[in-house]
């Protein structure tokens, strides 16, 4: 190697230990899988997708495609599939499929349609893998070789003396002592060499040729002396013992006898007994084990029942000497004891005793001493384990690598071709100066590391997660033997996953017992793939021992190991069939049992590999247990468990026919076994053990075979061995050994025979089927059906079966049509047509099934217009037919019976018509029925039944005359007439015609008398008589019934208003309701009205008058826009509750105590019993509905007491729905409906308003004899301090009565308002303006608090600091402060209530009432006008708080 290039590789190592160096907290195992107890790793950098090749990018590629590029070897490529989607829906349909062309290269590629694109589904973030590190010329075997006899030399010449630090020189160039040897092996030896004088022939083909040959052959011929003999002269006494040790450790003989093992053709098929056979594989890329270390037990994945991949290669040893660490016994005699003159080899520090050596050793010698087996070699080789990776980091070190190397060939980066990258892998390889080193992350636990596929378990929504070519599914498929495997198995039922860089590689080797491989490149770039078709299997081993003998002599097992590589070139010129393929982003590689293949990785990719086992693999997987036994490698899993869980597990006749064969091959070679033990021991101890052992004690001891039906065993020990091996097992004798097995031989002959019976299920059908149909006579169509359900059962396909069932669907539809035509009716026939009993029965169907009399002959008709035309001629086509159908059945013969039955049929019905005069309607029924039940269109049925018919309708009209007929049942029976040929000539038909033109012309007469503008009822009632003898249409008679009842109430109902309209008793005339309704009526009526058009229109003019006086009550409540429904509403409901506030018997009980209060059974303003929520007012304990205060509920929360507006009338404020009407107004209103024009029509508003206006009146009346009591106790008094607390209770309860009432009296309402704010005044000290607000009197103080009198105790509500929040409902504050107001003497004001309290006591009429309330207004304008009139220094605002409209009364 050159020094710089040297110098590059060692930076570029040590960035790589750099880059792995991270600490990575999650130990492995010496397999490369993650330690159970070890922590979670930390998340890595995600891999950034796009920075990768994939599918979904096909031009983005780091390495340059082969588009017309040749190749650096001359390989042929194999071939590549595109599926469609119908293909692609089936993994194993579509490889066998291709199999018989794909089998030939022995690799294929296959590229899934462009809809086929499932996501890569990998946690980057927690992947982390360990690679291997691969020397590339250490990987070839001729290399490899070369390198190791230069290792094993120098060692020699330094255990005596001699220390190798260069190789000799001839011509100045440094000889190749290991080609030196093998020119000189290869022509006899040194001493043939020398008698023949062939050193120069020698060095000429060591490539010397400048040299005098005579000085060549001297120089070579010395150095051969000096450096090479002396190691061949030990070779052959060392040798010799050295495999003589590896033999022992083995435990047997080293070398097995090799044997044509490829799979024959016909043994796929099931047909022959297979040859012994080799194996196939993936990418498993390289040895699962990093060296041929010693053996240990499989590691078992934490959380499942998974068994990794077990290491190649490694076996059980024989030899009964404990293991132990190297050097701590003797390698010869065993003893550990003289550690003093323990000698260890510096090469594997095995130990010797000094004495135990041939020739023994006196002292420790002085310089690096080495064993035999370090000198002679064992040829151990294995991959070193690298660094560990996340895709990221991983990525970025196979770039870096990649574009280094390349520029130091001068090629820029992303520059290399694929033809580059190729040759320049092969140069490396085959270089055995150029040593360059690369990581490859190979057979990475998909189970602990996550696949690139999404998984049921991760992604149960993914579709993909259960697509049959997704590699989990796959290898558990349906139609894969894998699933048949009782526990998983890594790399071959679960995929393995590789993640390559340039120049990374998988060396020749092919699958694990022979299995079917496939690999997917989920992204990255290109993997090379070279193939060997498994017809040249035996071709290629024997190229390879020719290659490398001496590695094959030292590990027969070699290409077991997956860790040497041979040219393709060298293999092609060994006459071996090899082909190459390339394999980019999403595209799948499948290999084909025992082909051998390898290859290597263009740059940084990322694959998933898994096996797979169609039916046609069994005989190369059993020829592949049969050579695991000869090289004593261990399997992966019992091929005899595993057919003989397929046999218990599936039973379908597709397994059966490659199992029967296989198993029967089972069978026959386990019974000859145990035959031979038998006749060897006959006495020999047989031991039945049914149940299922651990793996251990059912392994070989010897050849590592699986023994799942029998073994060997002996007490001495707990290994047990094959029946082939029953004397490897121990010294002890034969008697003591013990034969166990699994199944006796019945049972295992009653399995075998299951199964092939099974399978000989399709061939006596088979033979079934060929007797029914080459015999001399038509089978039955009977039991050829049989024959085909029989098929039907059979899950298997038999070519046979098709042309079956065509014949039997064939008869089939002949058979159904015959029957057709033979069916007849099993009813019971009727002769009579059913009897007509009332007109709106009679049929009025059409042509010809209307006239039957017979149920069965219309069902027949019904049944014939369903199914096809079938003629008489019909029947002879079907006789035609069944001739040429293979079968014979009895529906022949009754075919031909009734085409007799027809011909006589016609014979009789031609008769028929053609005499029509005696022929009656029962004869003419009979025929029909008869001919509708031969199911055949006869022509004379047709003539039948239209003889039928006119008989039926002539006696159909002659019944129907004798009643009253409809207009248009008489159209139906025209019309079915003129049908079946009647006509004018015909009596019946002419007299259907005169009542048909008679009804015509009454409808019309109707018509235009009903259309009228002002029809003439005489003429129509005159009609409507007529009705009775002429034929008519129901629904025009109905509608001229209606329309003269209709006119007659109507007429009735306008006559009756007048009339009643002139009567004086206002009560008595028409009510307003029942004339809008009849108004109504009339502006509606879709005809003419019978009613003058005057008395309509004077009818209008009074309904407008009532609805005047309706329009006068709207404005009274501020209800103008809305309807008269409104105003009737509003009006109840004002009744109903002037009815509760103006209720006499509703008297107060000052006396009574609270609790006596609270009894009462009405309450509030409204005077209604209690609902919902109440609220008592802390003055005069009344309480009220809080749907009547309305006051929030948030309030209600804060408030600690609340005051009612009648005692605190400074603060509170009744909140009202509707404008309150005053009785003046309503009394108003109701003498405008009595007044010297009254109302023309009385309406139901006037009813209650004058029970609204007389319950108002008398409790005014009464409330009148309250106030003029209490005036009276105030003018003795001069002042409000004469009244009591009852006569003050009294007054609050009479307010609370107007307050809550629909009905206003105004002079009672204020004079109670005055008096009680009056009194609060007195008693808290404080003037109160009474404002009046939309009829509402709010208490506003106008001056300053007066300070109590002495001796007088501040009230509560007026002391300011009070902390109790008393609950009243508080207007907003005025726009500013009132000035002060001086206290005005009860003048005009007084007088005037006392005054208005007296008149109005007496009877009013209307004049004096609006006098009074003129007046009334006038004096309440003017004292307001004085209120207003600022004082000095006040503003010109004045009282702020009065709106329009508002009044003010100031009591002193």
């Amino acid at each position: 190697m050159a020094p710089d290039y040297a110098d590059y590789t060692h930076a570029l190592h040590s960035h790589a230990h750099a880059t792995a160096a991270v600490p990575i907290p999650t130990p492995l195992t010496a397999h490369g899988v993650p330690s159970v107890t070890a922590r979670p790793r930390p998340r890595a950098a995600r891999l950034d997708m796009r920075s990768v090749p994939a599918r979904l990018d096909r031009d983005h590629k780091s390495t340059a495609a082969r588009e017309g590029a040749s190749r650096a070897l001359p390989l042929t490529e194999a071939p590549t599939y595109k599926p469609t989607i119908e293909e692609f829906a089936d993994p194993f349909t579509y490889i066998a499929a291709i199999a018989p062309e794909a089998r030939e290269y022995g690799i294929v590629k296959i590229i899934p349609p462009d809809s086929w694109r499932p996501q890569f589904a990998l946690d980057t973030e927690r992947f982390w893998f360990r690679s291997r590190r691969q020397e590339l010329n250490a990987m070839e075997g001729g290399s490899r070789t070369a390198l190791n006899f230069l290792d094993q030399l120098h060692k020699f010449h330094k255990q005596r003396g001699v220390v190798l630090n260069r190789l000799p020189s001839v011509d100045r160039r440094p000889l190749d002592l290991y080609h030196l040897k093998k020119a000189v092996d290869m022509r006899a030896g040194f001493d043939s060499v020398c008698k023949k004088k062939q050193w120069a022939e020698i060095g000429r083909e060591l490539g010397y040729h400048g040299k005098i040959m005579t000085s060549l052959s001297t120089s070579l011929k010395a150095a051969y002396q000096k450096y090479v003999m002396p190691y061949e002269l030990y070779l052959r006494s060392a040798k010799p013992i050295v495999q003589q040790q590896l033999q022992d450790e083995q435990g047997g003989p080293f070398t097995p006898l090799v044997r044509a093992r490829t799979v024959s053709a016909d043994s796929v098929d099931g047909s022959a007994t297979p040859k012994r056979g080799l194996s196939t594989e993936a990418d498993t890329s390289v040895s699962p084990s990093p060296k041929r270390i010693k053996p240990e037990d499989p590691p078992t994945v934490a959380g499942s029942n998974m068994l990794l991949h077990r290491p190649s290669g490694s076996v059980k040893r024989m030899s009964s000497r404990t293991n132990h660490t190297p050097g701590e016994n003797c390698e010869v005699c065993g003893r550990g004891d003289s550690a003093e003159s323990m000698l260890l080899c510096d090469g594997c520090d095995a130990g010797y005793h000094m004495a135990c050596l041939k020739p023994s050793l006196k002292t420790l010698p002085d310089y690096d001493w080495y064993c035999d087996k370090c000198l002679v070699g064992t040829g151990e080789y294995g991959f070193e384990d690298g660094g560990i990776y996340n895709l990221r980091q991983f990525q970025e070190k196979a770039r870096n690598f990649k574009e280094r190397y390349f520029m130091q060939k001068g090629i820029a980066p992303g520059q290399a071709t694929e033809r580059d990258v190729e040759a320049e892998f092969w140069r490396l390889v085959e270089d055995l100066d150029s040593t360059v080193e690369v990581e490859y992350g190979a057979d990475i636990h998909s189970t602990i590391h996550g696949s690139g596929f999404p998984t049921i378990e991760r992604d149960p929504l993914d579709p993909y997660a259960a697509d049959p070519w997704n590699l989990n599914i796959m290898p558990l498929h349906e139609k894969s033997l894998l699933r048949h495997i009782k526990t998983d198995v890594s790399g071959m039922t679960v995929p393995w996953l590789y993640v390559g860089m340039v120049f990374s590689t998988f060396c020749w080797h092919s699958e694990d017992h022979n299995t079917y491989s496939i690999n997917y490149q989920h992204f990255g770039e290109t993997k090379t793939w070279y193939g060997i078709p498994g017809a040249d299997a035996d071709k290629f081993e024997d190229a390879m021992r020719r290659a490398v003998p001496e590695l094959f002599e030292q590990q027969p097992d070699l290409l077991f190991q997956l860790v040497t590589m041979l040219s393709p070139k060298r293999l092609i010129e060994e006459n071996v069939r090899c082909h190459v393929i390339d394999q980019r982003p999403g595209e799948f590689v499948v290999t084909f049992p025992q082909a051998y293949h390898a290859g290597f990785n263009h740059g940084f990719n990322f694959n998933e590999a898994v096996n797979f086992a169609p039916a046609d693999w069994e005989p190369f997987g059993r020829a592949g247990v049969e050579a695991y036994q000869d090289y004593r490698k261990l399997p992966v899993f019992s091929h005899d468990e595993l057919l003989l869980t397929a046999a218990a597990r599936d039973t379908s006749i597709e397994t059966a026919f490659w199992l029967g064969p296989a198993l029967k091959i089972m069978e026959d070679q386990e019974l000859m076994m145990r035959a031979h033990i038998r006749q060897l021991f006959p006495h020999i101890t047989e031991e039945y053990a049914p149940q299922d052992l651990p793996e251990g004690d059912m392994q070989c001891a010897y050849c590592n075979a699986y023994c799942y039906l029998s073994q060997i065993r002996c007490p001495c020990t707990k290994n047990v061995v094959c029946l082939n091996h029953y004397d490897e097992l121990c010294e002890c004798d034969r008697t003591t050994r013990v034969l166990r097995t699994k199944m006796s031989e019945t049972e295992l002959d009653t399995i075998v025979t299951r199964v092939n019976e099974r399978a000989h299920v399709p061939h006596m059908w088979l033979e079934k089927y060929t007797a029914l149909t080459t015999g001399d006579e038509k089978p039955t169509f009977k039991a050829l059906r049989s024959l085909l359900t029989e098929a039907e059962k059979i899950q298997y396909p038999i070519p046979q079966v098709e042309e079956l069932r065509r014949v039997v669907a064939a008869g089939n539809e002949w058979i159904e049509d015959v029957q057709k035509i033979l069916a007849r009716k099993h009813q019971q026939r009727r002769r009579a047509e059913r009897p007509l009993t009332t007109t709106a029965a009679r049929p009025t169907a059409s042509r010809r099934t209307s006239a039957r009399a017979s149920s069965v002959a219309s069902d027949a008709a019904t049944m014939a217009s369903e199914e096809p035309v079938r003629k008489p001629e019909y029947l002879d086509d079907l006789l035609l037919r069944v001739q040429a159908l293979p079968f014979t059945t009895a529906e022949v013969d009754a075919l031909e019976e009734r085409r007799d039955e027809i011909r006589d049929f016609e014979k009789h019905a031609t008769a028929a018509l053609a005499d029509g005069a005696s022929v009656n309607r029962d004869m003419l029924v009979g025929l029909i029925e008869q001919g509708y039940s031969l199911n055949v269109e006869i022509p004379q049925i047709e003539g039948l039944e239209l003889r039928l018919a006119q008989l039926t309708w002539k006696k159909q009209v002659t019944d129907a005359m004798k009643a009253y007929m409809y207009l248009t049942e008489v159209d139906a029976m025209l019309h079915e007439g003129a049908e079946l040929g009647f006509n004018a000539q015909d009596t019946l038909f002419a007299a259907l015609t005169r009542k048909k033109e008679l009804g015509d012309q009454w409808e019309r007469d109707v018509s235009e008398g009903i259309t009228a503008g002002v029809p003439d009822l005489n003429m129509l009632e005159d009609k409507y008589d007529d009705a009775a003898t002429v034929s008519v249409t129901k629904h025009v008679y109905e509608a001229l019934e209606q329309f003269l009842i209709q006119n007659k109430e109507l007429t009735e109902a306008v006559d009756s208003f007048f009339a009643r309209a002139e009567t004086a008793e206002l009560t008595q005339r028409a009510r307003y309701k029942e004339v809008r309704q009849v108004l109504d009526k009339l502006h509606n009526a879709e005809s003419g009205v019978a009613i003058e058009g005057t008395k309509v229109l004077a009818l209008e003019r009074m309904a407008r008058k009532v609805e005047e006086w309706l329009h006068q009550g709207r404005k009274i409540f501020h209800k103008v826009n809305a309807g008269l429904h409104v105003l009737t509403t509003h009006l109840e409901a004002v009744e109903q509750r002037d009815r509760m506030c103006f209720l006499l018997d509703d008297r107060p009980s000052p006396g009574a105590t609270t609790d006596e209060e609270n009894k009462k059974e009405i309450f509030c303003i409204c005077r209604l019993p209690e609902s919902g929520l109440m609220i008592e007012c802390e003055t005069c304990h009344e309480w009220y509905h809080n749907r009547c205060l309305k006051i929030p509920r948030g309030a209600l929360k804060q408030a600690e007491f609340y005051l009612c507006p009648i005692c605190d009338p400074e603060h509170a404020r009744i909140h009202r729905d509707s404008h309150r009407a005053t009785l003046a107004e309503l009394q108003q209103w109701l003498a405008s409906a009595t007044s010297n024009t009254p109302l023309p029509l009385y309406p139901d508003e006037l009813g209650v308003l004058t029970r609204i206006v007389e319950c108002a009146t008398k409790f005014e009346r009464f409330v009148n004899s309250i106030t003029l009591a209490t005036a009276g106790k105030v003018q003795q008094a001069a002042g409000v301090d004469g009244l009591s607390e009852e006569d003050v209770y009294v007054l609050k309860f009479y307010l609370r009565k107007l307050e809550g009432a629909e009905v206003v009296l105004p002079p009672q309402t204020e004079f109670l308002k005055a008096t009680v704010a009056e009194v609060a005044r007195r008693r808290t000290g404080k003037e109160v303006v009474m404002v009046a607000d939309d009829e509402e009197m709010v208490n506003v103080p106008v001056a300053e608090e007066a300070a109590p009198a002495k001796g007088e105790a501040a009230s509560p509500a007026a002391t300011p600091s009070s902390p109790a929040t008393a609950l009243v409902p508080v207007p907003p504050p005025a726009p500013s402060p009132l000035p002060a107001v001086p206290s005005i003497p009860a003048s005009s004001a007084s007088s005037f209530m006392f005054k208005s309290l007296l008149t109005t006591t007496g009877t009013l009429d209307e004049n004096q009432l609006q006098q009074q309330e003129r007046e009334r207004q006038r004096l309440r304008q003017a004292e307001i006008s004085q209120l207003r009139r600022p004082s000095s220094g006040a503003g010109s605002d004045g009282v702020g708080g009065a709106g329009e409209g508002s009044s003010e009364v100031v009591i002193p």
